[in-house]
């Protein structure tokens, strides 16, 4: 429940305050961190090939990190607290549905005393921006939700390496976002190492077994 909820903090924090590429560099980093995680605490196996293709992203993301001008701080606790979610989650022993019931209501007193808090201080916008403002803060939890529990299901299904490749999708649609919706200027530096993990992605995301 903490690193889940730390994980999205951030998240909004860096979308909000006009860091999507970092939120992007985060979720790149993150696939690694769960390969790592794979082979260290649960003994997967990695062919000589696909460790190949690890490291070269690897090397993608290290680009990324090193030709940014500065520690990037937001992306890399992206990563950890979602890599570590991931590796608590394969080791619970629950259906995906329950434990993430149960990581909802561990949070929800803290969600309800920090909106009483926002709706009393006066920062509250649940009730001040009319129907469509409502509709889309309730949309935003389904789309956190169902994600949620399409990982809890994968978690326990598949090796946690394979879960660890496939998440490049997602910073993949964030570059995206951040290029075509938010208008955000992403250094030369930054294509080098996007380039590579992209390279590696899309040659071999699907084949660790």
């Amino acid at each position: 429940s903490l690193f889940i909820a730390g994980n999205w903090l951030i998240y909004v924090i860096a979308v909000n305050s006009g860091h999507v590429t970092e939120a992007a560099l985060g979720y790149f980093i993150n696939p690694l961190v769960s390969v790592v995680f794979g082979i260290v605490f649960f003994k997967e196996q990695l062919r000589k090939l696909q460790m190949s293709a690890v490291i070269i992203a690897l090397a993608g993301v290290l680009v990324l990190t090193f030709l940014s001008g500065q520690p990037p701080y937001l992306a890399l606790t992206l990563a950890f607290t979602f890599g570590v979610y991931g590796a608590l989650k394969k080791q619970v022993n629950m259906s995906a549905i329950g434990s993430l019931t149960a990581e909802t209501l561990v949070l929800l007193p803290i969600a309800i005393v920090y909106l009483i808090w926002l709706e009393t201080s006066g920062q509250g916008t649940f009730f001040s921006n009319g129907g469509g403002h409502i509709a889309l803060l309730i949309s935003s939890g389904l789309v956190t939700t169902v994600p949620l529990l399409m990982f809890a299901l994968a978690a326990k299904a598949i090796p946690l390496s394979t879960v660890g490749m496939l998440q490049y999708l997602t910073p993949t649609m964030q570059m995206l976002w951040a290029l075509f919706v938010v208008n955000e200027v992403v250094e030369p530096g930054r294509w080098v190492g996007f380039v590579i993990i992209w390279a590696v992605e899309s040659s071999n995301p699907l084949t660790i077994q």
